[in-house]
């Protein structure tokens, strides 16, 4: 019964949760997210979906249009599977995006606005063929995501350190994990992106690539498990799950996280960070980065 019960809410909030399509002139769904950002020569459409139906309306460039399409009977099996999969992974979500919550406050990082477990069902391929087809014939899904934002001092831009920060809130919770290659796998990989997205390694790497540095690698991992088996950040991490797993919407906000977080007493490791981008000699950034 409670297993019935947990399904029925996962899938009611995906219900109720809308999300943003960024649609490329071929029709092509690039993204659905939960916060909408439009970019230049795409469009921006809402999705919303019901048990039967998706609708569909574009909110840029106008004139506006709106459709409701059934939603196909492969699709509809493809949402029960979803909806399984995500009560199986919904605990180990949790602690994930727990763990961002509290890292980007014990490095100084910045500051969390929500840490959201809802899963958001969208159409998936072609936009347009769907509305020419008048049916959804394939779905994807948004996946658990903390919406955090990095301090930026005096409006200089983002320090090369941060950007290590960044990197390490890519990884959360699983850096506790590394055991178990099944369920790290991709936020290593997450963890690694973040690494290689970086301008600075070029001004690090010996051959001119932008191969993170092994030793880095190596570093921030060490610091990162470091920090979650802190006794404080351990504690307030275990009730921050709790509080993610029983709240009525699978959502957090900003108060709420800050009341069981208490950033103010967490452990300061900003200037281990500070230490390891010295160590291999990672410069300033310029620029704004913001990640969520």
């Amino acid at each position: 019964m409670m297993k019935r019960t947990k399904i029925s809410k996962i899938l009611m909030e995906a219900l109720y949760s809308a999300c943003f399509l960024l649609v490329d002139p071929s029709g092509r769904i690039v993204t659905g997210t939960a916060v909408r950002g439009d970019v230049p020569n795409h469009q921006s459409w809402q999705s919303n979906f019901s048990d039967t139906h998706f609708y569909l309306h574009r909110l840029d460039p106008t004139p506006l249009f709106a459709a409701k399409l059934p939603i196909g009977g492969e699709a509809r099996e493809a949402i029960k599977t979803t909806t399984k999969r995500a009560l199986a992974e919904m605990f180990h979500c949790a602690q994930q995006q727990a763990g961002r919550a509290l890292l980007c406050y014990a490095s100084r990082f910045g500051r969390v606005d929500s840490v959201d477990l809802r899963i958001r069902i969208f159409p998936e391929g072609n936009l347009y063929a769907h509305i020419r087809n008048r049916v959804v014939d394939s779905i994807s899904t948004s996946s658990a995501e903390t919406s955090y934002y990095p301090n930026v001092a005096d409006g200089a831009g983002v320090r090369g350190l941060n950007h290590l920060k960044d990197a390490c809130l890519a990884l959360g919770w699983s850096s506790r994990r590394q055991h178990d290659a099944g369920s790290t796998g991709f936020d290593l990989a997450s963890f690694y992106n973040v690494l290689m997205s970086m301008p600075e390694l070029n001004a690090v790497s010996g051959n001119g690539s932008n191969e993170p540095l092994p030793g880095l690698m190596g570093d921030l991992l060490n610091l990162t498990t470091e920090i979650f088996s802190d006794p404080i950040v351990t504690r307030r991490h275990e009730a921050l799950v709790k509080a993610l797993v029983n709240s009525q919407r699978l959502w957090l906000g900003k108060e709420k996280i800050e009341h069981i977080a208490v950033p103010a007493t967490l452990p300061n490791y900003s200037e281990r960070f500070d230490d390891i981008a010295k160590k291999f000699n990672i410069p300033e950034a310029q620029g704004d980065h913001e990640a969520g």
